[in-house]
């Protein structure tokens, strides 16, 4: 039922709240307001509040109202009541929609600034994932290419081992076919001279022999192993130099090889 304390207070109410603007939402403290005032109004009404009673002045009292002011009082405060719960539902319609809009705008910018989170959180992560990769894959390569030089290196230097080796063998050959010429020659040439001087001196016995010189046959044979030990000494004697010149021509061809190896290197 409508009742003066009513009246006033939806005034208050509805002065206070007004029409809002638009886009504009009620306070949370308005719609708390609004709330209550209709609690308070269905409790008037379903006999739990205090009684109604019109406002000092408008409402003539019983000893003095007849049958029709009375009427007329009672479809007033009925008019009044009924326009006083129109207002209250309109406002709280708005109010509602109001909060039902200011909900769905709150969860729609949640979600989006979720999903603006996400994607940030996402992008992040997978460009850190990406560098990662981008970094592994670096080390990688990085791995394979000095494994790959290291391999060249090996194969260069085994190579170049290779290649002393062969070339030491091929002076060691050449130096040993050069003595054994050298030896060759040098024998060739003794023999010839050895035949040589023994036909020599055959002649010249056979001569002496027919002559009959018997003391200078003597002689002759003491002069030959004289000669012949002279000839043993001085055959030895080029042997040696002619190692010793071999030797120096192979320690020149060794060192020169040295070198070439180092420059090679």
């Amino acid at each position: 039922s409508l009742t003066a304390d009513n009246l006033e207070k939806f005034g208050k109410l509805s002065a206070c709240s007004g029409p809002p603007e638009d886009g504009t939402l009620l306070s949370e403290a308005k719609l708390q307001s609004i709330l209550s005032f209709l609690h308070e109004m269905e409790m008037e009404t379903s006999g739990q509040g205090r009684p109604a009673s019109a406002p000092q002045g408008l409402v003539p009292e019983e000893g003095r109202l007849g049958p029709t002011s009375t009427a007329s009082a009672s479809v007033m405060r009925l008019k009044l009541e009924v326009e006083e719960k129109k207002q209250a539902v309109r406002l709280l319609q708005r109010a509602l929609v109001q909060q039902r809009d200011l909900t769905v705008r709150r969860v729609k910018e949640t979600e989006k600034e979720l999903g603006r989170q996400l994607r940030q959180q996402r992008e992040h992560y997978e460009a850190t994932i990406q560098r990662h990769l981008s970094f592994i894959d670096q080390l990688i390569e990085d791995k394979k290419a000095l494994a790959d030089r290291c391999e060249a290196v090996v194969a260069e230097l085994k190579q170049g081992d290779q290649r002393r080796k062969d070339r030491e063998a091929q002076v060691q050959e050449q130096h040993e076919l050069e003595m054994k010429k050298l030896k060759e020659l040098m024998s060739a040439t003794e023999k010839v001279r050895r035949e040589k001087w023994i036909n020599e001196k055959t002649r010249k016995i056979k001569e002496i022999t027919v002559r009959g010189l018997e003391p200078e046959i003597q002689k002759l044979i003491a002069k030959h192993k004289q000669e012949v030990k002279k000839l043993k000494s001085l055959h030895e004697a080029e042997l040696l130099q002619a190692d010793a010149r071999a030797a120096q021509r192979f320690g020149r061809q060794v060192e020169e090889l040295r070198e070439q190896l180092e420059r090679e290197k």
